[in-house]
């Protein structure tokens, strides 16, 4: 398997990529582009799988750090919340991790069916820069910020944001 560094495809940005450019903003990808998304997308599913795999290996195992069973020890109660803690932490990860691969996959699906690198929400072609960053991307950045400016609105807060408490 390449390395993303192994992965080369030289883009030249220029006026296609313009969001206000309606011609080329319903055309589909080149072959030679979608095929580099396609390497990208798999190189990412296989790290993925393998992080899982991983994670649910320490979360179910137990071996979250405690250091090796000494069977003669008794564990502390404080021992048990903290090993209580990581093995949920490391669940909601796979959780994370899960979702992750299964928006890979739905966007190497979207490669067969030549709707790969289009907008859910507006039909537009999503930027190139923007499906390199982040290959599975499902909105273009326009309407990923009308989706966090409307969830901002109805009093979720963005995953970055900070609460300060008004006394």
């Amino acid at each position: 398997m390449k390395t993303r560094q192994q992965l080369t495809y030289r883009h030249i940005p220029g006026k296609a990529d313009h969001p206000t450019n309606t011609k080329t903003n319903k055309k589909p990808f080149s072959k030679r582009t979608v095929v580099y998304f396609i390497n990208l997308l798999n190189l990412q599913l296989h790290e993925l799988s393998a992080d899982r795999t991983h994670m649910v290996s320490t979360a179910m195992n137990g071996n979250l750090g405690g250091g090796g069973d000494l069977s003669s020890v008794p564990i502390h109660m404080a021992d048990q919340g903290t090993d209580t803690y990581e093995r949920e932490f490391h669940l909601d990860l796979v959780q994370v991790n899960g979702n992750r691969i299964r928006d890979i996959r739905d966007a190497l699906r979207k490669t067969k069916g030549n709707t790969y690198g289009f907008c859910e929400d507006c039909g537009n072609r999503i930027l190139w820069k923007r499906l390199n960053a982040k290959p599975d991307a499902r909105l273009c950045l326009f309407c990923k910020e009308k989706r966090e400016a409307a969830s901002n609105r109805h009093g979720i807060l963005p995953h970055n944001s900070q609460c300060v408490a008004v006394i």
